[in-house]
């Protein structure tokens, strides 16, 4: 199964990687991959690229998170994949599934797979092909619901990450989803990936989100498929 979902890897033309999430695009000349291990990097030679976010990537972390602590989930009850997708809105659902998406949890380690040092990434969206992969790690489940945001945060269905509205929100409170909901600094270091961490969050502990978002994100979700 790795050995399959390497070599489809090849072929995509853009990819996100997510929770610890890092994004990543890649061109059709450039295949996408950071350090990955010796005998996989040798058999594709694969280059890494970067992701560029115009001006709003987070190059360090500001004043206001020196000694933050942020909340745990860990002590939640662990739902399967499929339990954390139908969560959505049944509309959400169909529309997704009827745009061709799919999702898939792998049995093998998306972070040994994409890094020598074996980080932990929970999940991986690659829009080229309209795959989410979910790690095998039971932990990695509700990382649906991130990468669900990742698949219509630039549909036709929805503002987006990018709108002015999302982008002001963004820049206002993201600290604050960060301290109140927790999970790794790099779900919110762009505004893609604090929109769809910001999907997870209205699904799973809305009151982590202040009330201008929570509306912003609620009318995103329930709009789609209206």
């Amino acid at each position: 199964m790795k050995k399959l979902v390497s070599k489809i890897l090849l072929f995509c033309t853009s990819c996100i990687i997510c929770s610890n999430y890092i994004t990543l695009n890649a061109s059709d000349s450039d295949i996408i991959k950071t350090k990955l291990n010796v005998s996989y990097q040798k058999e594709y030679d694969i280059k890494p690229t970067l992701y560029k976010s115009n001006s709003h990537v987070l190059t360090k972390l500001p004043k206001q998170l020196n000694n933050i602590e942020p909340k745990s989930n860990v002590s939640e009850n662990i739902l399967s994949v499929d339990d954390y997708f139908n969560m959505f809105p049944e509309a959400v659902r169909n529309v997704f599934v009827n745009d061709g998406w799919i999702y898939e949890k792998i049995d093998t380690s998306l972070g040994k797979m994409f890094y020598e040092d074996g980080r932990s990434v929970l999940g991986i969206t690659r829009r080229a092909d309209k795959h989410i992969f979910i790690d095998k790690r039971d932990i990695a489940n509700k990382s649906i619901l991130h990468e669900v945001g990742h698949a219509f945060e630039y549909s036709p269905y929805v503002k987006g990450a990018n709108s002015t509205e999302f982008l002001s929100l963004y820049n206002t409170h993201w600290i604050e989803w960060y301290n109140n909901y927790g999970m790794n600094i790099n779900n919110y270091n762009t505004p893609e990936e604090g929109y769809a961490q910001c999907w997870e969050i209205y699904i799973l502990q809305p009151e982590c989100l202040d009330a201008d978002t929570r509306a912003f994100i609620e009318s995103e979700i329930y709009g789609i498929g209206g």
